[in-house]
């Protein structure tokens, strides 16, 4: 059987089942036809690409065309991750690989990259070409292409010498200093006037919190905007004090007609005279009026008393849109004071954030063709490949637009831009999808095409997505969300898919209740109902289900927030379910850690109660010898204790000690969290400070992911874009459409052009008030966050391959249906009934698809990508190998796992986990040294160092001459001791060898040089697999220049028992990755398996065995 499919990205990996792939492994299987349709006449492409519809694979196949006719430092390819920029370069290199040894490979990709036909010593040639080059490649984020353009352009984008980037952390801290910089510049008289103008004339935030919500909330918008946007409000005017009181007096003098309407207007004259105008205009008969309903409790409300209510609506109009237009334009004042204050700081630390070099460069290039910038980046562009492009900012656009015109406008050259507006999910960093749609008018002559054949996912998947996005408009209680929803659905464009042949299963699904509570407290007559935690506790519960009846299918569990990737985690863990916990969460979520940072606000401030308790009540309180919470000299003693460490030895060295002590108590993913939170305390040594609480600030900020090699992967839905899974589990649809309501709105007039209308965010009385144009702001902001909502509904439904399970929460007492996810989809899938307790809503497919294809799996062959599909068989494969894509990649050192037994980490040299992890390392350092053991002989203080360059303890350092030593001279089990391995007489004398009697008569018969290398690194391509490894010691035979033999050495710090049965069983646990070694080294230097010896040098017992 094959490696099992995973989760794992999918240029680097593969689909979820054989079935699934395409030419190259785990490729969309475009046929012939269309791809030389995109190498055909047009040489200018916008490719709009569905979920599945192989975007990747497109642009592999144009940057391995255009590579044909140019260097590769003149292609441009660009995308937004580097770890997408990564899995590119490694899609193109691999197909290239592959074309370059097998003939059926040669002649798929052929197929692909137009005319002249493709031939072997082409592809080895393109291969050899792009790995020599790889320096000056260009497969990059745009942040990494506009940096380095920027570097390329310093003096004229204002930076100063020597600019660096600057990461969150740093940036935060810009941004406070900048601040209080700005405070500190103003008068107190224009700061209380300042801040009486954000806050709407009343005292309800201190200074800090005004500021510091008013820069996280719109600065980013600030930066795109002109002043003139932030005053966008008609000049309105209060009534002068004389015909406000007629105007009082009008209306108290109308005679009014009924009870209910004298009431009315004598309440609306008590709001007026009181100054309460904005209840003046939500309530009474002027409310009524707003609303343009000219009736009042069944009433009408007659012409001459609404004239007679004019003059004050006007008034109260002025009241509530006066103070808006005030606050808005005292936002962008401060905005400015901070700016300047934020950029000389900026200025000053040489310290830039990637957007504000992206800004630079759009200023600066604009109007400029991108020729006159060839000579500056030491090369022209001829073919600009532009992948994710629906999340590219107006900024980034900006500088990319002179390329892109060139390019287009240009003989010989290519444009190439692919996206997919539906998957438009990040427009929370400035992502505009609009964008996509307006460069189809900017650039003249480039063909468009779309792609929406799925090959990854089931024929039922793909019948339901249709479905879900054909019925939505069906909502029936969508109100003002109306209108986007229905716009989405007429563009959706039906989706099809090459898989035909797939099984696969939709279900849709509530909880049932929860059991009726009967603990105190609870009243007899309260009925359960299914809280958000009963809905993740059956999410666990289905999961665990699926994973046992799926024994080998990948799952996918997306959500909206990473706060719930770590909760659903935890209940899985629970219930023995391994399950890679992805998105990034602070470690904060570990307890080991929660302790780690008690112990450091106490060192900060030894009078904090809680951490006091927290320490002295855990097991550092002995550690430091403090157990009493209220012992205060003991306290302060601990304080002084580790800020002293601290200077000493820095953060990462205090921490690891810290966590050495933790580690016998916690458990798998607490010991994970502690070892990330010493890689944390690496990372913050750089900007480190004498407050410890300022390490704790770093940690509880700082987004860390704790994945795992599990085909269970719980993430939220923008960390699984471009990825598939075998199972996709949905628990998180009952969240609302817009979840956060908006700090502020804008107008963009077009999609390459800034925003020209910037208001703060008001409830709809407010915006009733505001010209029909303002009032269009606020819709159009709305249909935005709509339209990406939608987005994220259908990346969540595409990552399926095979099964879609979906879970909201019952309601059997819902009025209307709801404005979210869980409503759209059962007015799309269902009667849209209230949802009942344990109701399976929808459902489609055969339940058991794994169970009743599993057993037909023996191999995992892909079909050609013009022959029909094979039998309906799910091909899963075994777990160990992972998702790929491309070649099988085989790690030597991984083999025996994988082939053969687990060696436990605790099993080495009989230490604890962290010292063995410790001295495992520091023995393949010390023996890396070790050239001939004859000739030198690394010294004492050379061991001390190489141990201290490792991040040994100090114990540990102090020691390792001696370890090292005691190794060489350790008595053998067999006939061969350690020592004379590693002597150059030895294998002059052909002594220890393991070569066969006709090798070493050969090698006897003629003079022969050696050559040692330690620490050999390899990758070379052998059977059709990917053999990647780092050999530790390699020992070459030359005669006449040619290697005729060698020899693999490889240290095992195992610990072995006495006796031989327990050396042969760690031989036998070894064997497949010394033959993948063996067969690495036989394709690197051209010799046969014969000519090529292996041996296993096992450091603990000091034991020698040949293979």
């Amino acid at each position: 059987m094959t490696p099992r499919s995973s989760s794992r990205s999918k240029a680097s990996q593969g689909t979820a089942s054989a079935s699934a792939e395409g030419p190259v492994s785990g490729e969309p299987a475009v046929v012939p036809k269309q791809a030389v349709e995109v190498q055909s006449a047009p040489r200018h492409w916008i490719i709009r690409a569905s979920a599945g519809s192989g975007k990747t694979f497109q642009l592999s196949n144009q940057y391995i065309a255009r590579l044909r006719e140019s260097p590769p430092d003149r292609i441009l390819a660009t995308t937004f991750t580097r770890k997408a920029a990564g899995e590119i370069l490694e899609r193109i290199l691999l197909r290239l690989a592959r074309a370059g040894l097998r003939e059926k490979d040669l002649k798929e990709l052929a197929a692909f990259v137009g005319d002249p036909p493709l031939r072997q010593p082409d592809s080895l040639r393109l291969l050899k070409e792009m790995t020599r080059h790889l320096h000056r490649m260009r497969v990059s984020t745009l942040d990494s292409f506009f940096s380095k353009l920027a570097t390329s352009f310093t003096l004229e984008l204002g930076l100063p010498p020597g600019w660096r980037m600057i990461d969150d952390v740093e940036d935060r801290r810009f941004r406070m200093q900048a601040a209080e910089a700005m405070l500190r510049d103003e008068t107190t008289d224009s700061v209380v006037l300042l801040m009486n103008r954000l806050a709407k004339g009343r005292v309800v935030r201190s200074v800090q919190g005004l500021i510091s919500d008013a820069i996280a909330n719109h600065y980013q918008t600030y930066l795109m905007t002109e002043a003139a946007a932030w005053s966008p409000f008609p000049l309105l005017a209060f009534l002068p004090e004389e015909e406000l009181a007629a105007a009082l007096a009008a209306l108290q003098s109308y005679p009014v007609e009924g009870a209910a309407h004298l009431k009315a207007r004598n309440e609306d004259l008590e709001r007026a005279r009181t100054g309460d105008w904005e209840s003046f205009l939500q309530k009474g008969i002027a409310g009524k009026i707003v609303q343009d309903d000219l009736v009042y409790m069944r009433k009408a409300i007659p012409d001459p008393l609404v004239e007679v209510y004019g003059p004050l609506m006007e008034h109260a109009r002025a009241a509530l849109i006066v103070p808006w237009a005030h606050q808005n334009q005292a936002t962008r004042e401060l905005l400015d004071r901070f700016h300047a204050a934020y950029e000389e700081l900026k200025r000053e630390q040489r310290g830039y954030r990637f957007e504000d070099v992206t800004r630079r460069l759009a200023r600066h290039l604009s109007g400029r063709s991108a020729d006159s910038l060839a000579y500056r980046l030491d090369a022209g562009i001829d073919h600009l490949l532009l992948d994710e492009f629906q999340d590219t900012s107006p900024a980034q656009w900006d500088v990319l637009r002179p390329f892109a015109q060139t390019v287009v406008s240009g003989e010989g050259t290519s444009f190439f831009c692919v996206g997919d507006t539906k998957q438009a999910i990040y427009g929370w960093r400035g992502g505009l999808a609009a964008i996509f749609d307006a460069i189809e008018e900017e650039l003249a002559g480039v063909a468009r095409r779309p792609l929406d054949e799925s090959y990854r996912s089931a024929p039922l998947v793909i019948e339901t997505v249709n479905k879900v996005f054909a019925g939505i408009p069906r909502h029936s209680n969508l109100d003002t969300f109306a209108r986007a929803v229905e716009l989405f659905s007429k563009a959706f464009p039906e989706h099809r898919t090459a898989r035909g042949h797939l099984p696969g299963y939709v279900r849709l699904e509530c909880p049932p209740l929860p059991p009726a509570p009967t603990g105190e407290g609870e009243e007899a007559g309260d009925e359960p109902e299914v809280s958000e935690d009963d809905l993740l506790e059956f999410t666990a519960d289905r999961v665990a289900e699926l994973a046992a009846k799926s024994p080998e299918a990948t799952i996918g569990v997306l959500v909206r927030t990473n706060g719930t990737v770590g909760r659903i985690v935890h209940k899985l863990q629970r219930r023995h379910v391994e399950a890679s916990e992805e998105g990034g969460s602070p470690l904060t979520d570990s307890a080991a850690v929660q302790l780690v940072l008690s112990l450091f606000r106490l060192a900060d401030h030894p009078g904090h109660a809680v951490a006091r308790f927290h320490v002295a009540h855990s097991p550092l309180g002995p550690l430091y010898g403090f157990t009493d919470h209220d012992d205060d000299e003991g306290a302060e003693r601990l304080a002084t204790q580790l800020r002293t460490q601290l200077v000493d030895e820095g953060y990462s060295r205090t921490l690891y000690r810290i966590a050495l002590e933790l580690m016998p108590t916690c458990g798998p993913r607490d010991g994970r969290r502690l070892r990330q939170l010493v890689d944390q305390a690496a990372a913050f040594e750089l900007q480190a400070t004498l407050r410890p609480t300022d390490f704790v600030e770093y940690v509880e900020t700082q987004k860390v992911q704790d994945p795992t090699e599990a085909r269970i992967r719980v993430m939220n839905i923008h960390q699984s874009k471009g990825l598939e899974f075998d199972i996709v589990v949905l628990p998180e649809l009952d969240k609302d459409l817009r979840p956060v309501t908006p700090s502020h709105v804008y107008r963009v007039p077009s999609a390459t052009q800034p925003p020209d209308c910037v208001l703060l965010y008001r409830d709809k009385l407010h915006v009733s008030l505001l010209p029909p144009a303002l009032q269009g702001v606020f819709r159009e902001a709305e249909a935005r966050e709509v339209t990406e909502a939608l987005c994220i509904l259908y990346v969540m439904l595409t990552r399926a391959v095979h099964a879609l399970h979906m879970i909201v929460r019952p309601n059997p007492n819902e009025k209307s249906t709801p404005k979210t996810f869980a409503g759209l989809v059962r007015a799309a899938l269902s009667e849209c009934t209230p949802p009942l307790p344990g109701q399976v809503i929808y459902e489609a497919g055969d339940p058991e698809w794994a169970a009743a294809h599993a057993p037909k799996v023996e191999t995992a062959q892909v079909p050609s990508p013009v022959s029909p599909p094979e039998d309906d068989v799910v091909r899963f494969a075994p777990a160990e190998g992972g998702r790929r894509r491309g070649l099988h990649r085989v790690t030597p050192s991984r083999a025996k796992e994988e082939r053969t037994e687990r060696v436990r980490l605790s099993g080495v040299l009989r230490l604890g986990t962290s010292e063995a992890l410790d001295r495992g390392t520091l023995y393949h350092a010390w023996f890396e040294k070790v050239t001939w053991l004859d000739e030198t002989v690394p010294g004492d203080e050379q061991i001390r160092e190489i141990s201290r360059a490792r991040g040994a303890v100090p114990a540990l350092v102090e020691r390792s001459p001696a370890d090292f030593r005691a190794t060489l001279r350790a008595e053998a089990v067999g006939p061969r001791p350690i020592a004379d391995a590693l002597t150059k007489g030895a294998y002059s004398r052909l002594e220890g060898t393991s070569f066969a009697a006709d090798v070493l008569e050969e090698l006897r018969g003629g003079p022969f040089e050696l050559e040692v290398a330690t620490e050999r690194r390899l990758a070379v391509i052998d059977e059709g697999e990917l053999i990647a490894g780092t050999i530790d010691r390699l020992v070459l035979f030359r005669r006449g220049g040619r290697v005729v033999a060698a020899e693999i050495l490889d240290f095992k710090t195992d610990v072995v028992e006495a006796g031989q049965a327990a050396i042969r069983d760690k031989v036998e646990a070894y064997r497949g990755q010394m033959a993948l070694y063996r067969r690495a080294v036989g394709r690197i230097y051209g010799l046969g398996a014969e000519r090529i010896a292996a041996r296993l040098l096992f450091l603990g017992p000091g034991t020698v065995v040949g293979l």
